[in-house]
């Protein structure tokens, strides 16, 4: 299984080049660094990185043309891949609550905007004169002729049946949020359905999933960094929680969804009258926690994915992001390859 790092929203340019330069060494393949309103620009703190790296692919997500353009997203994305020499990726979401609480947005005709993006991202990315009629965004006279001639991976953000069968259809590969083996048959079949309409086969297709990694050296530490950022694991949305509670606990969660939000915005792994056993329950279920004795499950449960059909993982690190980056090249990959001795 190929192995990304996510870094957290905001992480300044120079962290993101330490990540990246451990990363690389390790032989993770790729870094993203994640786009949020009121942070930092991640496509100018990846430039460090870039700049400072040679092999390891460098990312941003999400990005969504409600809130930028696609041709100045191309722009942006082209800018990134020429100075990382050809290392760019990107991932495509219709726009996330954050950005629509910050711009006053309610996007509509999301699975076309989103389509038509990652149309326009690949013809600028082609280095000629490009025009585009599509949907919901257009591109007319665009031509990038100093761009690098392989072009950048462009991703898309996928959970629900539309906008995995347009990924399929469409991008050079997608990336589920939270997603865990009792979901994932239904959403491959999605993908399935949307690459046959583009006269593709999955062999070949890369299927990744944001996963929260957790494991720092102190294990009260983890947990307590894990039970703060809970609510959004799958936004405990009952498709994600469902397999691994009760009927009645799913219940409870969704009643009480908005203790684990208090939490999450009080910085606290106090989650007010939710009950322990709920809540290691569904740690256990959607997150790796713990400490470096709990990294063999965590590649295990990889494997398991990974049987499952998943080709990709990116693992979101959080509080302490260069001790996560230390583990996962320092434990995670080796328990990987000792599992699977033919290599990643």
């Amino acid at each position: 299984m190929i192995v990304d790092i996510i870094a957290a929203p905001g992480t300044d340019a120079g962290t993101l080049r330490e990540l990246a330069l451990r990363a690389e060494r390790y032989g993770i393949r790729g870094l993203w660094a994640a786009s949020f309103p009121a942070h930092r620009d991640p496509f100018m703190t990846l430039v460090p990185a870039a700049l400072a790296t040679q092999r390891i692919r460098l990312g941003v997500l999400p990005m969504s043309p409600f809130e930028k353009h696609p041709v100045r997203i191309a722009d942006s994305l082209l800018t990134l891949h020429d100075l990382s020499r050809g290392r760019a990726a990107l991932l495509v979401g219709a726009l996330g609550k954050s950005g629509m609480q910050a711009m006053r947005l309610e996007p509509v005709q999301r699975v076309s905007a989103v389509a038509d993006c990652v149309r326009i991202l690949r013809g600028a990315a082609a280095r000629t004169r490009f025009d585009y009629a599509g949907t919901v965004f257009s591109a007319g006279g665009y031509a990038a002729p100093w761009a690098p001639e392989s072009p950048p991976a462009v991703y898309v953000a996928a959970n629900g049946p539309q906008m995995l069968r347009m990924a399929g259809r469409e991008a050079d590969g997608v990336m589920l949020s939270d997603a865990t083996e009792p979901l994932l048959p239904g959403m491959l079949a999605m993908i399935d359905a949307g690459l046959e309409v583009g006269g593709r086969g999955r062999a070949g297709f890369p299927v990744s999933n944001f996963w929260a990694w957790h494991i720092q050296r102190d294990r009260t530490a983890s947990v307590r960094e894990a039970r703060r950022e809970l609510v959004w694991r799958g936004a405990l949305l009952r498709s994600h929680i469902g397999p691994f509670l009760d009927p009645e606990d799913v219940a409870f969660v969704e009643r009480h969804w908005d203790r684990f939000y208090r939490a999450f915005l009080a910085r606290s792994d106090v989650i007010e009258g939710v009950p322990d056993r709920i809540v290691e329950a569904l740690l256990e279920a959607l997150t790796f926690t713990g400490d470096a004795t709990d990294v063999p499950r965590a590649a295990s449960r990889l494997r398991a994915l990974e049987a499952a059909g998943l080709t990709e993982v990116a693992l979101r690190l959080f509080d302490a992001p260069l001790e996560g980056v230390e583990l996962i090249g320092e434990r995670l990959l080796p328990a990987l390859a000792r599992e699977h001795p033919a290599g990643r």
